[in-house]
């Protein structure tokens, strides 16, 4: 995994994640299944997906659990999956007016201290269509609310990493349950200000 937050983060090492991510032939593939899942095929008659992870067979892929903040933002608002890392997605704006965090930027904040001990071995940073990025972000939130939630991000961030050694270790523990485990913006402050 490595979560990108700025261009620079693409020369950073990633890390292993706490499951992997799963292919499939794309000829084989009839639908998406889940998040993490396809349906096959061979499989359409039954509950069985085709998707095996990938490590089975000796490969690594790496997963941008972001590729920007931005990036972050369009999930918050645009993710269809229903998780926990989701589940406050139709609050959000409001989450972010009152000086809070969506639950999705909070883990980014937590996946972005992580030590990057794996080389990624990138040539380049990849394209992203920054005209699209800004037409879906303006969607959902202006850009003052947009400034005000990368300040947000920000100190919470900060509060993280000077507080590192209080949270839990990552594999160790998931995805899932770090985002119930990870304090609020305003609970970080009063605990670790």
């Amino acid at each position: 995994m490595r979560p990108i937050i700025s261009e620079s983060d693409f020369a950073s090492g990633g890390y292993w994640g706490h499951i992997g991510k799963s292919v499939v032939r794309s000829a084989r593939m009839v639908r998406v299944a889940s998040s993490h899942d396809f349906l096959t095929d061979a499989s359409t008659t039954s509950s069985r997906t085709g998707a095996v992870p990938i490590g089975t067979y000796g490969l690594a892929l790496v997963h941008f659990w972001t590729r920007s903040f931005r990036d972050c933002l369009l999930k918050v608002f645009h993710n269809r999956f229903v998780d926990a890392k989701s589940a406050d997605r139709d609050q959000a704006l409001t989450i972010i007016r009152v000086g809070e965090l969506p639950i999705r930027l909070r883990l980014l904040a937590f996946l972005s201290l992580q030590n990057g001990y794996l080389p990624l071995g990138l040539m380049e940073v990849p394209n992203v269509d920054r005209n699209l990025e800004e037409q879906l972000l303006r969607r959902y939130l202006c850009e003052s609310d947009e400034t005000y939630c990368r300040r947000l991000f920000d100190e919470y961030r900060q509060l993280l990493l000077e507080n590192r050694h209080r949270l839990p270790a990552y594999p160790a523990v998931s995805l899932l349950e770090m985002a119930q485990l990870l304090p609020s913006l305003e609970q970080a402050r009063r605990l670790w200000s």
